[in-house]
């Protein structure tokens, strides 16, 4: 493994691992939805609107993505959520889910300052691995934290903490 790239996906540590200081945020870790729609990857980091509303497995499902972790947080303006899928998609399918999200549920994609909306692990030259994204970083410190913005969700089981 080059430095700094990942990879494959068993390069990424699971959601539970220690977070490093979120820094200022870093101009790579994106995805270019024109360019690179024939890219397959298992894990996405989703960033949407309105805060408190979370993209849940059921809606996944319904788009025809079947992910087996989806673990979703907020801040004041927005939710992330990391997905982890059995089987590799194309960033098409997730703009397409996108799609169907916002007329179905008001659910709106909204980059963060330095990131696209849709982000996944990159093979170029100088990009930063997944978990020095800083909705990595924050998903994480929520897990940690307990934070009550943070729901998370395994195989469709969703722990008792994140349930209201």
């Amino acid at each position: 493994m080059e430095s700094g790239i990942i990879t494959n996906d068993t390069d990424i540590p699971p959601i539970q691992n220690d977070v490093a200081a979120i820094d200022d945020p870093p101009n790579v870790i994106t995805t270019d939805c024109k360019s690179k729609t024939n890219v397959q990857k298992k894990i996405w980091l989703l960033t949407y609107c309105p805060a408190g509303l979370y993209i849940t497995m059921d809606m996944l499902k319904k788009s025809g993505i079947v992910a087996d972790e989806c673990h979703s947080t907020a801040d004041r303006i927005m939710n992330y959520t990391y997905i982890h899928l059995p089987k590799k998609c194309r960033i098409a399918t997730i703009e397409k889910f996108f799609i169907s999200a916002r007329s179905e549920h008001g659910i709106v994609k909204n980059d963060v300052y330095g990131y696209d909306c849709i982000g996944s692990s990159s093979r170029t030259p100088g990009s930063l691995k997944l978990q020095e994204h800083i909705v990595f970083k924050m998903l994480v410190a929520h897990s940690k934290e307990k934070n009550p913005a943070f729901s998370p969700c395994t195989d469709g089981q969703q722990s008792e903490s994140s349930l209201k």
